[in-house]
Order: C-alpha cells, then sequence, then structure tokens
C-alpha cells in the first residue's frame, strides 16, 4: 500500500487482506414513528367524521328545504284562498253599489282590500319558485325537472301529534 510516497507491506507471503464490516442499527421503540402512526390513525377517524357530519348536514339541509317548499305552498294556497274571498267581497260590493244599495267608499275599500293582497300573492309565489329551486340545488336536480310536493304541512302535523300522543301514553318521553 502506498500512502505519501511512503510503501507499506500488509499480510503475509503477498497474500490479500480483506476486511470488511456490517453494522445494522434497528430501534425497538421510536417514540416518533409511533405518534405519527398514531396521529394518521387519528386523522383518518376525523376525515371519516368529517365524511358523516356532511352527510348529516346534507340530510338537514334538505329536509329544511322540503318543509320551506311545503310551508311556502300552504302560505300561497292561504293567501289565494283569501284573495279569492275578497274578489268575491269586491264584485258583491260593486254589484250593491250599481243598484245603489252601498257608497263609493264600500266599493272603494273592497277594491283596495283586494288588491292589496296581490302583492302577498305574488310574493307567495315567489317564495315557491325559489324552495323549488333551492331544494334542485340540494338534491342534485336539473333545472328542468319540476318538483311537486303532494304533502302538506297539516299532514306533517297530525303525523308529529301522533307520535307525540302514542309517546306519551306509553310513557315515552
Amino acid at each position: 500500500m502506498k500512502l505519501n510516497n511512503q510503501s507499506f507491506k500488509m499480510g503475509q507471503d503477498n497474500t490479500n487482506t480483506a476486511n470488511a464490516g456490517l453494522s445494522i442499527n434497528l430501534p425497538l421503540f421510536v417514540p416518533s414513528v409511533y405518534r405519527a402512526m398514531s396521529m394518521t390513525k387519528t386523522d383518518i377517524e376525523l376525515a371519516v367524521e368529517k365524511s358523516r357530519a356532511s352527510k348529516q348536514d346534507l340530510v338537514n339541509q334538505v329536509s329544511k328545504a322540503y318543509y320551506q317548499l311545503m310551508l311556502a305552498q300552504d302560505s300561497y294556497n292561504v293567501l289565494q284562498g283569501s284573495y279569492k274571498v275578497a274578489e268575491d267581497n269586491y264584485n258583491v260590493v260593486k254589484a250593491k253599489f250599481e243598484q245603489g244599495s252601498v257608497s263609493e267608499f264600500d266599493k272603494i275599500s273592497a277594491e283596495v282590500q283586494m288588491r292589496s293582497i296581490k302583492p302577498n300573492l305574488i310574493s307567495a309565489e315567489n317564495a315557491i319558485t325559489l324552495a323549488k329551486l333551492q331544494l334542485r340545488v340540494l338534491m342534485g336536480i336539473t333545472v328542468n325537472v319540476d318538483i311537486k310536493i303532494n304533502d302538506n304541512l297539516t299532514n306533517y302535523e297530525n303525523c308529529c301529534f301522533r307520535q307525540s300522543t302514542i309517546r306519551r301514553t306509553s310513557g315515552i318521553e
């Protein structure tokens, strides 16, 4: 072997000597690895819980939109009935005015009453359109699909009332 212009002889009888070494370190306990593994498990559980919460939130939003649509439809039906009554009342008062049995003031009052309901009726109709749109968006339904609900809040009230009566009579509260 030569090192810095100096020569050294190693080994005996002009044979080569080889030396090899192998070192393996295997830790039996590494806290950082176990901490990372437990954090990963916690992260997975957190992601699963967030997914479950997201599904529940969507169900909640769809339910609210459904009940909002039922409320808008019921409100529209009530206002439509109210408008019909006011219109019938106006027609009766107008006929009586033409016969001379009521004053012009009564005729104008009936007409104002009838016309004052009209904006609320239009507003309720718009509320139905918006509630349907919101329900479509939440359910992922396209605009060209029309939503018709054959249910109303009275049926829901009766259903809830029956359930609460059953719970009270059976002792469940």
